[in-house]
């Protein structure tokens, strides 16, 4: 195996997703792992120019891995590495490379280890699949799980794959504990963004008012989306050096306020520290408010909304009884 940090040729700042598991094409599994890891390269300058979801099937996995190589230098698959028949994402790939598999004794050490926590040590042979792993690559050894990640590049190290595991907590574990900081050294760019929200107008009409500063624009770069209610203006520059591309974003929002000056604009934050409020003074619900707003630890929602005044509170109680009593 080579080293985490061994080579020194940039990677690219472009990249595609490919999902691998029949369970995301028969729609039992919705398929975060790819908004995720799309959210994630973002952040350290890579963009993303495309998503692939493919069965657990060689010769279409094989075929997918020709198209994103042909759309991006960088690919990044999450998915197929666990330890049954239908796992066959090492294999596709090492074949795709021209290297064999070759056994990892961290891999095997940990895989032992695993199991003796769960006070199996007598664990079924097929995990013994976990330990091995392609010729000349880079492991990424699971703090979460099982099954071992790892980068490989080809012999002109023109093509960079990254194989990822598919459960969610594990992908996202080897993410933040491997992947991001072996591409951020990798990285010449910085990506910064910021969102405007605006209200009570549709997409066209706000691309229209805009579009003087949007013609002719290629760093940063501007997108309008549309949601039920709201449209959003996200503005994004790609650079080098980070405290340019922030100075970049945030001068072209200064000329945003002065287009857009009639319309109103608020940021997510400000717009779900509304909605928040309005909520639990309505209810005096602080658990239905977390559940709502997407917080994890309750004592989150707490310290934010907590504050509104006891005769709120009272009244908030009163509407939850009489709602509970009809």
């Amino acid at each position: 195996m080579m080293d985490l940090f061994s080579g020194t040729k940039p990677v690219s700042n472009q990249a595609v997703i490919i999902a691998v598991g029949t369970e995301l094409l028969f729609g039992t599994t919705v398929n975060t792992n790819a908004a995720e890891i799309s959210r994630m390269l973002h952040e350290i300058g890579i963009g993303v120019l495309a998503h692939h979801t493919v069965g657990d099937n060689l010769q279409r996995l094989r075929r997918t891995l020709d198209i994103a190589f042909e759309q991006a230098d960088l690919v990044l698959v999450t998915g197929g590495l666990g330890p049954t028949q239908d796992d066959l994402t090492k294999e596709v790939i090492a074949g795709f490379f021209g290297v064999e598999l070759e056994h990892d004794e961290e891999a095997a050490r940990r895989l032992a280890t695993f199991f003796e926590s769960l006070d199996r040590p007598d664990y079924t042979e097929n995990n013994l699949k976990q330990t091995y792993l392609p010729q000349g690559c880079i492991p990424f050894y699971n703090n979460a799980g099982t099954a071992p990640g790892f980068a490989l590049q080809d012999s002109q190290a023109k093509r960079l794959v990254i194989a990822l595991p598919g459960p969610p907590r594990e992908m996202r574990r080897m993410m933040d504990d491997s992947v991001l900081p072996y591409l951020a050294g990798r990285s010449r760019y910085t990506i910064y963004s910021e969102t405007l929200s605006y209200f009570g107008i549709g997409e066209s009409h706000l691309e229209t008012i805009l579009l003087p500063i949007i013609d002719g624009q290629t760093d940063p770069t501007v997108a309008t989306y549309a949601k039920e209610g709201k449209c959003k203006v996200r503005i994004t520059s790609m650079r080098e050096d980070a405290a340019e591309a922030k100075a970049a974003v945030q001068e072209l929002v200064k000329k945003y306020a002065a287009y857009a000056a009639p319309l109103k604009h608020i940021t997510p934050h400000k717009l779900r520290s509304t909605f928040g409020t309005a909520l639990y003074r309505e209810t005096g619900d602080i658990y239905l408010v977390a559940d709502v707003l997407g917080h994890s630890d309750v004592n989150t929602t707490k310290k934010h909304y907590a504050a509104i005044s006891d005769d709120a509170r009272r009244k908030a109680a009163q509407v939850v009884k009489l709602r509970e009593d009809t």
